[in-house]
């Protein structure tokens, strides 16, 4: 039994290519032979080279002066893609993909968010295939605090029908794409939560000695900066490092801007304390047990994070910008038992989908 995963692997950023490395891992310890479609449209491969085009002179002078973090990130990044996912023989840039697939897995990550895929359709599963072969959906996830969310859905309602299981990251999102869907929808983890720890730890790359805090940011957040300071001299630990998904002007002599995703596990795994505004920042700190906060902005809805943290008892270690965090101690003990539980139910629920 073939199974091909459709996500966003060859996107430059950590969470996306380490979710795929995660899936594809849990999938082959089942038994399974699996390949991630090695499927790179535009908008997930134009925003990450080393030197896209740029909207004026301003934001051309900035590129030039990036370039070298760019351009490393990118090398790095393409290296490990390379490496460590099994990917198809062939690279796709639409949607004609060989029929040699019983199961397609569609997901994790933000697969449905129209503002990152323009509501590509491959990622509804309109794409040719054998009639007897399947589509599921893992961990899908979309952006879910917009007014038109429902109406934009609802022009997927076609597609959504031909799903055999569809599991998605967020609750608000269950209720949406149930109104729509013939099958049941789940509520299911993201796939770096589905696997132990130890897949982690087979590809770290450890380089910290000395206690440190750690700053991971989407984009840089004024707040962060402020909170991780205070952190620092709160629990004496001055040297705190600076790093983010996305590269700025800031990073230009950082050497935590271009980081591997081998390194940026060794990060976390590293850290005494992480201050981020990243949801898989949120869930690699949980993964290696590190004492957290997460900064959400109000004027979103967050519902990636708030429902994982609801899911597991976290959700005070979510705050808004000018709060301070929680003075009590994560217990993973606790935290840990509510998530094996957790990854049991999603597990079922991937393995049952892969059934004819």
């Amino acid at each position: 039994m073939k199974i091909g995963i459709l996500t966003f692997h060859c996107a430059h950023n950590h969470g996306a290519v380490l979710q795929a490395y995660a899936l594809q891992n849990f999938l082959s310890e089942n038994g399974y032979q699996v390949e991630i479609i090695d499927y790179r449209p535009d908008y997930l491969i134009y925003p990450y080279e080393p030197f896209a085009a740029y909207k004026n002179l301003r934001s051309l002078i900035g590129g030039v002066i990036l370039f070298p973090q760019r351009f490393i990130k990118h090398k790095r990044f393409e290296k490990f893609i390379n490496n460590n996912l099994v990917l198809s023989s062939i690279k796709y840039f639409n949607g004609a993909f060989k029929k040699e697939y019983d199961f397609f897995v569609l997901g994790s990550d933000q697969i449905w968010n129209s503002t990152i895929t323009n509501g590509d359709p491959v990622f509804f599963g309109n794409f040719d295939r054998r009639e007897e072969s399947k589509i599921i959906a893992y961990a899908a996830s979309m952006e879910v605090d917009r007014e038109d969310d429902s109406v934009e859905l609802s022009t997927h309602q076609t597609e959504l029908q031909k799903f055999s299981s569809i599991g998605v990251r967020e609750d608000i999102l269950q209720d949406k794409i149930q109104k729509l869907a013939y099958c049941e929808v789940r509520t299911v983890l993201d796939p770096t939560l589905l696997v132990d720890s130890s897949v982690f730890n087979n590809i770290i790359s450890r380089t910290q000695d000395e206690k440190y805090i750690l700053v991971y940011q989407v984009k840089k957040d004024t707040w962060a900066r402020k909170l991780s300071t205070f952190i620092s001299k709160k629990i004496n630990i001055p040297k705190i490092i600076f790093s983010a998904s996305s590269i700025e002007k800031a990073d230009l002599f950082n050497k935590y801007a271009a980081i591997s995703p081998q390194k940026f596990l060794g990060l976390f795994s590293g850290t005494d304390y992480v201050v981020t505004t990243s949801f898989h920042g949120v869930a690699f700190s949980i993964i290696f047990r590190k004492q957290f906060v997460c900064i959400v902005n109000k004027e979103r809805g967050n519902y990636r994070i708030s429902s994982l943290l609801k899911k597991l008892g976290l959700i005070d270690r979510m705050i808004y910008a000018g709060s301070l965090p929680p003075k009590n101690v994560i217990d993973y003990d606790v935290v840990y038992k509510i998530l094996e539980q957790e990854r049991l139910v999603s597990s079922n629920f991937l393995l049952n989908s892969l059934k004819f």
